[in-house]
């Protein structure tokens, strides 16, 4: 219960202060997590996770199918379908047994491979704090996954309808028992996958094992709020104390926060002389929810302004948190 304690002090303080802490919806309860500890030493996500991650915001935005062209040689035939994923991270989609790619996949191969892609809002935002705009697609993370394609069976698709429904929820009537529309869920058993973290970022083929066995992040579906919110100007002090005390860096220029996930959080620092540098500052506790993100982050800009302000007493903040420089650029 010491994260939460620390929660509760956090939100007091915020309370006495009038500091612009982030806004969490915490209830003190006890968390179990069986890879809590285990993920302490771990800097970042592994490119499996992040695939993974990419994967699971992808369902919002569907993915491009690609199956054998009956009707040409050689030649991929590619549209859109939706999808979601099975517990271990498997496409599972919708066809109809008439479809273009049913009838490729019945007359030529059922070899396919589908393009998944998450999307993110552009910088910057509009005055009533919203995103104006998607960042340009080679900005966004995405993965290809191949491998074959077949029907499910009743009752593996079973297990998988409701979510589907849940997601998309057009395909109830063509799931029901009842329905006349000859629709089945496919299920895409990855044989290969390569991960794009975006332009000019990690790009990479991952073992599928170990992409199957991987977690999306927790954190991801609050992470662009959160940077969103502590690159608002309200914020520029915290971000200045915290480069301050955790990266010891006292001539920058601009500091923004470029990405956070359930083990840390990118700081992105301008300096003189024309210097970019890029740094991730490591929770001291991983993450297990969002609202977890908002106190480790809530506890990291407060530690940087009480060392600013002269308030720490025997040495409390002498370790800092764990830093790891991972990019540089100088004109």
């Amino acid at each position: 219960l010491l994260r939460v304690s620390c929660l509760v002090f956090l939100n007091s303080y915020h309370s006495v202060q009038g500091r612009n802490l982030i806004e969490t919806n915490a209830v003190a309860e006890e968390i179990e997590n069986t890879n809590f500890f285990d993920e302490s030493d771990r800097f970042e996500l592994t490119l499996a996770e992040r695939a993974r991650t990419t994967a699971e915001q992808g369902i919002a935005y569907g993915l491009a199918l690609s199956t054998n062209s009956r009707n040409e040689v050689d030649v991929p035939f590619t549209s859109f379908a939706d999808y979601v994923l099975d517990e271990f991270g498997r496409p599972v989609l919708l066809l109809k047994s008439d479809a273009e790619h049913s009838k490729n996949i019945a007359q030529k191969s059922n070899l396919v491979s589908v393009l998944l892609q998450a999307r993110r809002m552009s910088r910057g935002g509009t005055s009533d704090g919203e995103y104006s705009s998607y960042a340009a697609a080679e900005r966004c993370p995405r993965i290809t996954i191949s491998g074959e394609l077949n029907p499910m069976s009743a009752e593996d698709a079973s297990f998988v309808s409701g979510n589907f429904i849940l997601e998309h929820a057009y395909a109830e009537p063509l799931l029901s028992e009842k329905s006349n529309q000859d629709f089945r869920l496919w299920r895409l058993e990855p044989s290969s996958v390569f991960y794009v973290g975006g332009f000019g970022v990690k790009a990479q083929w991952i073992d599928p094992s170990e992409y199957l066995k991987a977690k999306a992040d927790i954190v991801a579906s609050g992470a662009e709020a959160l940077v969103h919110e502590l690159n608002d100007e309200k914020h520029s002090a915290d971000l200045e104390a915290a480069t301050k005390h955790v990266l010891d860096i006292h001539d920058a220029l601009k500091i923004s926060v470029v990405h956070l996930d359930k083990l840390g959080v990118d700081f992105r620092v301008e300096r003189k002389g024309n210097i970019v540098e890029e740094y991730r500052i490591k929770y001291r506790i991983p993450a297990t929810s969002v609202e977890d993100a908002k106190s480790e982050l809530n506890k990291l800009l407060q530690e940087a302004w009480e060392a600013d302000n002269g308030l720490t007493f025997d040495g409390s903040y002498d370790v800092k948190p764990a830093v790891r420089k991972y990019a540089q650029s100088a004109s």
